[in-house]
């Protein structure tokens, strides 16, 4: 994959090996979701240069260490002793040869070693401080979980805390620099169009590159291209859960397909399940990062009953509602059958995906405005907030966006055409909220249809 967009990212990072090389160690994070180009940049600037990669990502401590063992020696031509059984005695090694020659050692996912392995995360924080200005060694680290990486390396009580020397971030595309890259390529597309390339990559730099690249550009060969084995859509994103669940993952797997179905409260998920999901909700959330929760904007924050979930990114939500929703389709290859189903769900999933779509636009567009949904308590779950579920009938207020220093407020409701809106329940709720919570707020309210993207 051509990393062009990473250009600057990339001439910061090779700023801090050579700052590594000539004086002492250098400290680098690169944070980012999953498959949003971290280890392709690491590959593309350290692939001529002596490295050593280090994953853990829940393997044994002997495979890590074997792994180390057999990269110093091609890398380095040196052999760790045979009497070493821990991947730290490794890395104290490597710490003496960085004394000698700069050398450049990449931890893969510091934040999963954080929270399974904090011993590990201690140890390497204190190695670090003791030796960085000692040693030619350019640490690069990675990491997914933004939380993590304020915990890891900004409170003021964290072992890390004041030894970053850069951090760099990756991203999936936003909506406007997916039509950048569109318009660069020469695409012609429609709004139809674009809604598809965002519904089913959720702007991940490596599917939409590759669909674009393939030619892949309009509704029909979106769906074409990505439901099928030429992509590589179906089989990356299934390892990348099997590998952040892991082995016995049925319940997790199952919760998230209800999500992504549109079932987004507990209640309903437990009800459907006929189980307690409390604490599988937390994990998805906080430790697998694949699910997140929402309440109204203005809602009471101490109120548990509004609480919505949906999947963390658009990607994953497809892949979960039309790949793992049709597992058997998929695993016979009968791709005209999964292809059929997107196609019949396009528009009423399409207005799902518009919601999410415009969310992520107005928070790049609006960056001091606070942001969110608008339902209530007791409501049928709804299709129009990415935070919401289905319904027959979407909640009247899909987004809302608040200034509070200049009292202005936006509300919108969401539709994938105008033919049939009924603005009645808009204009009502609307109402209640300029007597209750945006007393005094100067309100435009709008409507987004597919033709606003």
């Amino acid at each position: 994959m051509k990393l062009y967009y990473l250009e600057r990212e990339m001439e910061l990072l090779r700023r801090q090996l050579w700052l590594s090389e000539q004086e002492y160690g250098r400290l680098s994070l690169i944070a980012g979701p999953r498959l949003s180009g971290k280890k392709s940049l690491v590959n593309a600037v350290f692939k001529d240069k002596k490295r050593i990669y280090i994953g853990m990502g829940g393997k044994s401590e002997s495979i890590v260490l074997e792994d180390i063992a057999g990269q110093i020696k091609k890398t380095l031509g040196l052999y760790i002793p045979a009497s070493f059984t821990t991947v730290r005695e490794a890395v104290d090694f490597l710490f003496v040869q960085a004394a000698s020659e700069p050398l450049t050692i990449i931890i893969d996912g510091i934040d999963e070693i954080y929270r399974r392995n904090r011993a590990f995360y201690d140890y390497l924080s204190l190695k670090w401080k003791k030796y960085r200005r000692k040693v030619n060694f350019n640490l690069v680290i990675t990491a997914v979980s933004s939380f993590a990486v304020r915990e890891m390396f900004y409170e003021k009580e964290s072992p890390f805390a004041g030894c970053l020397d850069l951090e760099v971030r990756t991203d999936y595309f936003s909506p406007d620099d997916i039509k950048t890259l569109l318009d660069s390529a020469g695409v012609k597309y429609a709004p139809e169009d674009l809604l598809a390339m965002y519904m089913i990559t959720g702007g991940c730099p490596v599917f939409v590159l590759g669909a674009i690249g393939a030619g892949a550009v309009t509704k029909d060969s979106l769906i074409d291209y990505f439901i099928s084995d030429r992509s590589g859509y179906i089989r990356l994103i299934g390892a990348l859960v099997d590998s952040v669940l892991g082995k016995g993952c049925e319940v997790y797997t199952a919760i998230l397909q209800l999500i992504a179905g549109g079932v987004r409260t507990q209640g309903a998920i437990e009800e459907k399940l006929g189980m307690i999901v409390g604490g599988h909700l937390a994990r998805l959330e906080k430790e697998y990062m694949l699910a997140a929760k929402a309440r109204p904007l203005l809602s009471d924050k101490l109120k548990r009953n509004v609480v919505r979930y949906y999947l963390g990114s658009q990607m994953t939500d497809f892949w979960f509602r039309y790949v793992e929703g049709n597992r058997s389709y998929v695993e016979m290859e009968d791709w005209d059958t999964v292809r059929e189903a997107v196609r019949k769900d396009f528009e009423k999933y399409g207005r799902e995906v518009l919601c999410r779509y415009f969310l992520a636009k107005f928070s790049q567009d609006n960056p001091l405005y606070e942001i969110g949904g608008d339902w209530e308590p007791g409501n049928s779950v709804s299709v129009a907030n990415p935070a919401a579920g289905r319904r027959p009938q979407p909640d009247p207020i899909d987004i809302i966006a608040i200034d509070r220093k200049r009292k202005k407020a936006l509300i919108v409701a969401v539709a994938f055409g105008q033919s049939g809106f009924d603005k009645g329940p808009l204009v009502k709720r609307t109402e209640a909220l300029r007597k209750s919570s945006l007393y005094g707020f100067n309100i435009d309210r709008r409507l987004f249809t597919l033709d606003d993207m």
